[in-house]
């Protein structure tokens, strides 16, 4: 009879292949989420920075709308002419030339650019 090779024999306890894959498994879902998370809320920290942007572009749209309104209202445009020493006043009748739509070239009225100085009539 032979005898046993006692070298041969493993006295450790193995971690069973099923129960193995379940823990590999349960911690690449967990870093999956770590990463998701951390994700979500860089991006959440940038959406904030933007929106609070925005918001700031969108008070100085209305300001710099407000300074436009007030600059050519008027009264603002009278302050700023009789500070340059400037005399305007409306042209006479005879000064006004009106367009007849036939007078202008069609690519004209295409562009867009006659209906700026003609008027129909």
């Amino acid at each position: 009879m032979r005898r046993r090779n006692r070298k041969k024999n493993l006295y450790a306890h193995v971690l069973p292949v099923p129960l193995a894959g379940l823990v590999v498994g349960l911690v690449t879902l967990a870093l999956a989420y770590l990463y998701l998370e951390c994700r979500c809320q860089t991006l959440g920290r940038e959406l904030a920075a933007l929106e609070q942007h925005r918001d700031t572009l969108i008070e100085d749209r209305a300001h710099e709308q407000f300074k436009w309104t007030t600059l050519k209202s008027p009264q603002s445009l009278e302050r700023a002419l009789q500070a340059n020493g400037l005399s305007m006043t409306w042209p006479s009748h005879r000064q006004v030339v009106r367009l007849r739509r036939d007078d202008v070239p069609a690519d004209a009225w295409e562009s867009g650019a006659a209906e700026q100085f003609a008027s129909r009539e």
